[in-house]
């Protein structure tokens, strides 16, 4: 007979057992040997390779794998990792695990990723006199591939951006100069915008050694340039012709003078001729003045503009005379920056920076003058559109 015994055996590595059976019941006492071989014992931790790592600075996402090998024949499955946010060091791509379950923790690889442009903790503009001012941007900071410049784009309201530098977005001349510890500054110089007075506009941008960049800040401020003798910036920029303002305090600028402004008109004007005889009754005329035609007294002329939707019209008024002094026949519908300059008494009109037209000088005049009233004409066509950023100087320009 045969009896059943069991033994626990435990096995640390590949290899065989003999179990023998003795048959107590026969006369020859046989033995039966039989042999168990175990060959999937893995106690050998798997190996991993990193790879995917990079060396310098990118704005993307970066993956890295774990390469497993498995001497110990359980077999392993590689892995991956994706990071996806800003990073500054090394990373792993995580532990492999092979089928037996023993583990191992690939090695790091560095990683540097930059999500983000620099960033700041404020602005200020500072030193503002009549020809510039400096603004100051401080706590610039980078998280990743560090701060490549900080630029400064900057452009007065009147002219829609006319006198914006080129290419600002990486043209040196934009470029605030570093004083170190975080903090940028930039001088605007009105010689660089046409010296021009009234609103000026400084954006801030800054962008990291990728390339990236983004708006901080945005700072305005009104710049009295000099020999300027008045400024009017509106808020509501429309003209009923029941509006009228005074721009600056001093009434009258005589024989040299220069109005700017821009304006969108909204109906047409009677084109007069430029001459130097004297017209008839003004108001037979339609006009839209923008700036008023005042009477001048016996001698003196005061000198308005009329723009409408067709042209421009400039008349000198003094005690029972009319002269239009300019006349200007053109398409201005829709907004357009006007500069009209008396220099010896001759008006000069620029629209959108280029010379228009060349008026002639008032006859048999003393003084003349542009007055500081504007959207308001002596005898009615008061002005109708749109119109803002008015600066008048003592100078022709």
């Amino acid at each position: 007979s045969v009896t059943t015994r069991t033994k626990a055996v435990s096995f640390t590595g590949n290899g065989s057992i003999i179990a023998r059976v003795r048959d107590n019941g026969n006369s020859n006492n046989t033995v039966t040997s039989s042999t168990f071989t175990v060959t999937r014992i893995d106690n050998i931790a798997p190996t991993c390779t990193t790879s995917g790592g990079i060396t310098s600075w990118t704005e993307s996402n970066v993956t890295i794998y774990g390469i497993c090998n498995d001497s110990g024949g359980s077999g392993c499955a590689n892995i991956s990792r994706t990071i996806t946010t800003d990073y500054n060091g090394y990373a792993s791509p995580g532990v492999v695990v092979d089928g037996a379950g023993n583990r191992t923790t690939c090695p790091n690889t560095t990683v540097y990723i930059d999500k983000g442009a620099p960033t700041i903790s404020g602005s200020e503009i500072k030193n503002v006199t009549s020809t510039g001012y400096d603004i100051y941007v401080y706590g610039v900071t980078d998280n990743g591939s560090g701060v490549n410049r900080v630029q400064f784009p900057t452009w007065t309201s009147l002219g829609s951006q006319d006198d914006i530098q080129g290419n600002w977005v990486v043209n040196s001349i934009a470029t605030g100069t570093n004083l170190g510890g975080g903090t940028w500054m930039y001088h605007v110089n009105i010689a660089d915008h046409m010296n021009e007075g009234g609103v000026y506009n400084t954006h801030v941008y800054t962008y990291d050694n990728l390339g990236k960049g983004q708006a901080v800040a945005a700072r305005g401020v009104t710049i009295m340039a000099p020999n300027q003798v008045g400024t009017l910036n509106l808020s509501d920029t429309t003209f009923t012709g029941n509006n009228n303002y005074m721009v600056g305090n001093t009434t009258n600028i005589y024989n040299n003078a220069t109005y700017e402004f821009g304006a969108s008109p909204g109906r047409a004007i009677t084109i007069i001729p430029t001459n130097t005889s004297a017209l008839g009754y003004i108001p037979s005329f339609q006009q839209n003045w923008i700036t008023i035609e005042e009477y001048g007294g016996t001698s003196n002329m005061g000198y308005g503009i009329s723009i409408g939707t067709n042209g421009v019209v400039m008349i000198a008024h003094r005690e029972n005379y009319y002269y239009c002094i300019l006349g200007y026949s053109a398409s201005l519908s829709g907004m357009h920056k006007y500069r009209v300059t008396i220099y010896n008494k001759v008006p000069y009109l620029y629209i959108n920076n280029q010379l228009a037209a060349i008026g002639v000088a008032a006859p048999n005049s003393g003084n003349v003058y542009f007055k500081n009233k504007v959207g308001y004409g002596t005898y009615g066509g008061n002005f109708i559109g749109n119109a803002n950023y008015f600066n008048l100087y003592s100078v022709a320009r």
